[in-house]
C-alpha cells in the first residue's frame, strides 16, 4: 500500500511541474526594446531594421507604408538582431512599430526614388500656339525611376525646344509634387517645334509643338478675270493678295476665307472658300442687270478693303439693227 501511495505522489508532482512549464501565451516585458533604421533609403535597395531586446524575447514588427501592412516576428538570439524590411520598391514614408509584451518602439524612414532610369517624356499642351512671340504652351514632365516612383522634389529637369527657325531654347524646371513644368513662349516663325526633356543624363522621346501664323495683315481683293457683262450667269474669279501675318508667315493652306458680295437692290451673297498657296480665290456671279457689286473677304478676323466692281449692261443679241 505504501508503494502505491508513493507512486501516486510522484505522478502528482510530475504533473504539477508539467502544467507550470506550459507557456501561458503571454510574453513578458523585456528590459528594453529599441529599433533603428536609416532616415532615408533608396527605392529597390534591400535593407533591414535593427532590433535590440533581451535574448529569448519574441518581437512582433509591423510595417505601414500608407496603403499596405506587413507583420513579421523575430525571436532574439542575442541582444541585437536584424529583420528585412518589405515594400522597398515604393517611395514614401514607411512607419515601423515593434512590440514585445507591453513595450512598444517606433521608427520612421523615407524611401526615395534612386536612379531615374526611365527617360522623361515631355507632355505638351496646347498642341499649337500662335507664332507671334507672345503666345505660350506648357511642358510638363513626371520623371520616374525603374519602379514607376516619381522623382523626389527638387530633381532638376532640362527642357529643350528647337523652334522652326532652328533656334534652340533651354529651360530648367525642378520637380515639385512629382511634376516639373515650364511655360514655353512661341517664336515668330511658323512651323513645327521639337520638345525634349532630360534628367540625370537621360533624354526622353521628342514631342512636337505646332507654331501657326497669326491673323493676316491688311490685304486687298482683286479680280483675276476680266469683268463680264451683267448677264447674271458668266462667273468671274476674284482673289486675295498673298496672305501673311505680321511676321511674314504665310497663312496656312486650308484656312477658311469668308466672301461677302452686296448686289444692286440690297441683295447679298456669302460663300466660304479655303486658302491655297497662301491666296484665297472665289467665283463671283455678276448681277442680272447693270450696276455695282461690293466684295469683301475675311480671314482669321481680318477683313479686306472693299472691292467695287462695276458691271455694264450686256451687249444686245440677234441680227443687225
Amino acid at each position: 500500500m505504501k508503494t502505491v501511495l508513493a507512486v501516486l505522489a510522484a505522478i502528482a508532482v510530475a504533473a504539477t511541474w508539467w502544467v507550470a512549464s506550459v507557456p501561458s501565451g503571454e510574453t513578458s516585458d523585456p528590459a528594453r526594446l529599441e529599433i533603428s533604421v536609416p532616415a532615408t533609403i533608396a527605392a529597390g535597395v534591400e535593407f533591414s531594421v535593427e532590433i535590440k531586446a533581451d535574448p529569448g524575447t519574441t518581437v512582433t514588427v509591423h510595417f505601414f507604408n500608407g496603403y499596405r501592412v506587413s507583420t513579421r516576428q523575430l525571436t532574439m538570439l542575442e541582444t541585437s538582431g536584424r529583420m528585412a524590411v518589405p515594400f522597398t520598391r515604393f517611395t514614401g514614408r514607411l512607419d515601423i512599430v515593434a512590440e514585445a509584451g507591453s513595450r512598444r518602439a517606433l521608427a520612421t524612414t523615407s524611401i526615395l526614388a534612386r536612379d531615374l532610369l526611365d527617360p522623361p517624356v515631355p507632355m505638351v499642351g496646347a498642341r499649337s500656339i500662335v507664332a507671334d512671340g507672345a503666345d505660350q504652351a506648357m511642358v510638363a514632365v513626371i520623371p520616374s525611376d525603374r519602379y514607376g516612383n516619381p522623382a523626389p522634389a527638387g530633381t532638376s529637369v532640362q527642357i529643350d525646344v528647337q523652334h522652326p527657325d532652328r533656334a534652340l531654347a533651354k529651360f530648367r524646371a525642378d520637380v515639385i509634387r512629382t511634376v516639373a513644368w515650364s511655360w514655353i513662349p512661341a517664336s515668330t516663325t511658323a512651323g513645327t517645334a521639337v520638345v525634349t526633356a532630360s534628367a540625370q543624363g537621360r533624354t526622353g522621346p521628342a514631342r512636337t509643338l505646332v507654331e501657326i501664323p497669326g491673323p493676316p495683315v491688311a490685304f486687298a481683293v482683286l479680280p483675276e478675270t476680266q469683268l463680264r457683262p451683267a448677264d447674271g450667269s458668266t462667273l468671274i474669279t476674284i482673289a486675295s493678295e498673298p496672305l501673311t501675318d505680321q511676321h511674314g508667315n504665310r497663312i496656312v493652306d486650308g484656312t477658311a476665307a469668308f466672301v461677302r458680295a452686296s448686289y444692286p437692290g440690297g441683295l447679298q451673297s456669302q460663300q466660304t472658300v479655303t486658302i491655297s498657296g497662301g491666296i484665297a480665290r472665289a467665283l463671283l456671279q455678276p448681277p442680272d442687270g447693270p450696276g455695282g457689286v461690293r466684295v469683301t473677304m475675311t480671314v482669321l478676323g481680318t477683313t479686306s478693303a472693299p472691292l467695287d466692281l462695276d458691271f455694264s449692261a450686256p451687249l444686245p443679241t440677234g441680227g443687225r439693227p
